[in-house]
């Protein structure tokens, strides 16, 4: 390895730490990064700018505000009550719908963050009317969230194809997709059976949220909702259309998702002129500057041969077996210390393709691997999950239920890498 690539890899280190430790946008510093390696290796900025991620950007872009539009149109809210109203009272059903929701809002595009923003609230309430564990219900939201996520129209699975395209692998990305929803659901089972156990000291007294902390009122919510959204039917039911339309659309045709969520956005503006602005700052702007630093990084790295050094090198100096489980308790660790978990995937990818190299089965194992690790640490306290999870809990239940958290995010870092490993494993 030239001191060239040793740098620049040493240079992308320090800047995840100082981005933890400092609070500062990773994509910022890894623009700042790019500039000064690209400079020292003689490389001209329009050679690594070149492989800026409009697509991507314009994906967020597009699909968040078309979601924008469907929750200021009261769509979503609409959406949950009229599941509610199915529901009724049946337990058992009861703790799989922030699941259920979060997972379909985010397969539809919806960015993860803010589809766990609307259904950790729900989880809330749903504890407190039926006498769920609110960790169990709460848990089983933000995977559901988050799992979603990984659909091809959705951030975390274009993160995934963006890797893929630059190692040169070919994947079906709704198989990707489909597995890690299907085995995340299955880790949500496991889950749904042991954590309320593990929580009786807990217990079923989450009587009391702070109000102004719930976007959306569960409770009564067939009643609430329609009063709420009282005097723009017309918008709600456009807007949920907009957004049917827009997933049958990228589903079946071969369409730029972000330019066709543009363009539905563009429509419903036009007609219900609801408050641009409002619209406009739904989107996510840091994550969107986030992923771009990142991915320009990477394609530097590239373009040093960095990538190819340090495939060369786990290939050469270790078993894959070791650096297959290395990489993915690398995830492991890099999720439960770093808020973004966009940011650790994107990281992340291209180091998995790298110990699978020139095995497509096994370079397919490794994404779902660390797709799956990615998803379920997001549960930490230091994520966004973790965080709204927390949000929404009671004073009184703070520090029992910041405790059980910690403890399960333990448990999980250490024994999941090791279990998702034996895909790749066995593909090798």
């Amino acid at each position: 390895m030239s001191p060239i690539q040793l740098g620049s890899i040493v240079l992308l280190a320090v800047a995840v730490s100082v981005s933890i430790w400092r609070s500062v946008n990773l994509g910022i510093l890894a623009f700042a990064a790019a500039f000064v390696i690209g400079a020292v290796a003689h490389i001209p900025p329009d050679n690594y700018l070149t492989n800026f991620p409009a697509d991507l950007c314009l994906l967020i872009i597009g699909v968040t505000m078309l979601f924008a539009h469907g929750e200021r149109s009261g769509a979503i809210e609409w959406l949950l009550g009229w599941v509610l109203r199915i529901v009724g009272e049946r337990t058992g059903i009861l703790m799989w719908v922030p699941f259920i929701l979060g997972a379909v809002l985010s397969s539809a595009g919806g960015f993860p963050g803010a589809v766990v923003a609307i259904v950790t609230p729900v989880a809330a309430k749903l504890a407190r009317s039926s006498g769920i564990d609110y960790m169990t219900i709460a848990i089983l939201g933000v995977w559901g969230a988050t799992s979603g996520a990984f659909s091809p129209i959705s951030p975390y699975g274009a993160a995934f194809r963006a890797a893929a395209q630059q190692a040169g692998l070919a994947y079906n990305p709704w198989i990707l997709f489909g597995a890690i929803l299907a085995i995340q659901l299955l880790l949500a089972l496991v889950a749904s059976v042991i954590l309320p156990k593990m929580g009786r000291r807990l217990g079923h007294h989450m009587e009391s949220c702070d109000s102004s902390k719930n976007a959306y009122q569960a409770h009564n919510a067939g009643a609430s909702l329609v009063d709420i959204t009282t005097g723009k039917k017309a918008y709600r039911y456009t807007s949920l259309a907009a957004i049917l339309i827009f997933v049958g659309l990228v589903a079946i045709f071969p369409l730029d998702i972000g330019l066709v969520a543009l363009s539905l956005s563009l429509a419903l503006q036009l007609i219900f002129r609801p408050s641009e602005k409002a619209i406009v700052s739904a989107v996510p702007w840091s994550v969107i500057l986030l992923l771009s630093g990142l991915l320009i990084y990477i394609s530097l790295l590239g373009q040093l041969g960095t990538i190819d050094t340090l495939a060369t090198l786990l290939q050469g100096s270790m078993a894959p077996i070791v650096s297959v489980l290395l990489i993915i308790y690398l995830t492991a660790v890099l999720g439960n210390i770093d808020s973004s978990t966009l940011a650790v995937l994107t990281i992340a990818a291209p180091l998995a393709l790298t110990a699978t190299h020139n095995m497509p089965s096994a370079g397919m194992g490794m994404l779902i691997a660390i797709g799956l690790i990615g998803s379920t640490t997001t549960i930490s306290p230091v994520h966004v999950g973790g965080a709204m999870i927390m949000g929404n809990a009671t004073p009184i239940d703070e520090r029992i239920l910041l405790r059980r958290l910690f403890v399960v995010v333990g448990f999980l870092t250490v024994l999941l890498p090791a279990l998702v490993a034996l895909m790749p494993i066995i593909l090798m």
